[in-house]
């Protein structure tokens, strides 16, 4: 499935000869033919089934091809996982919940930044969060491990969940990491 904008529709190869006097003309050497279509694409270029701007094309792709692997029953629930992540519109949580959020997790630190969450362990890199719906997150860089807020009572965050599609849970207790 071609998934994108339509091609530029330069399909005759060729090449510039020297016609002297320092100019040279360029002259096409072939003209292929679509064994699909029967026609060449030259000026009208090749069409694609699905149309979107360039710019969302691999995103698209991503998305019906992880449609394709569940609807064949294939990839489980990391594919619906990150199928989920590719559909998100959720809106990144307000400076007031970003702020709440932000501690310490034991070995978990999970960072307030102007424009959403990050998570840190140790020296690693760290992790940007995404929200979904249902106050999860995901990792920006794997929209298959997923992050929960533990909420106790008046709604502050007593713990975080890192949680993998195959069913794995690491709770990690709000504080300081015990030595």
């Amino acid at each position: 499935v071609l998934v994108g904008e339509a091609t530029g529709g330069a399909a005759n190869p060729g090449r510039p000869f020297d016609i002297g006097g320092g100019f040279s003309v360029f002259v096409s050497t072939g003209s292929p033919v679509s064994p699909i279509t029967g026609r060449n694409w030259e000026g009208t270029g090749v069409r694609p089934q699905v149309e979107v701007e360039s710019s969302e094309a691999l995103g698209r792709a991503q998305e019906l091809a992880l449609a394709q692997l569940l609807e064949d029953g294939k990839g489980g629930e990391a594919a619906r996982w990150a199928l989920e992540a590719l559909r998100n519109r959720a809106p990144a949580p307000d400076a007031a919940t970003r702020q709440a959020l932000a501690g310490e997790y034991g070995t978990v630190r999970i960072e307030a930044l102007a424009d959403g969450l990050q998570l840190r362990v140790g020296r690693r890199p760290p992790q940007r969060l995404r929200a979904l719906e249902g106050g999860l997150f995901h990792f920006e860089s794997d929209p298959t491990r997923r992050v929960r807020f533990d909420r106790g009572a008046g709604g502050v965050p007593v713990a975080v969940e890192l949680l993998w599609a195959d069913g794995d849970i690491a709770r990690h207790v709000r504080g300081p990491a015990q030595e």
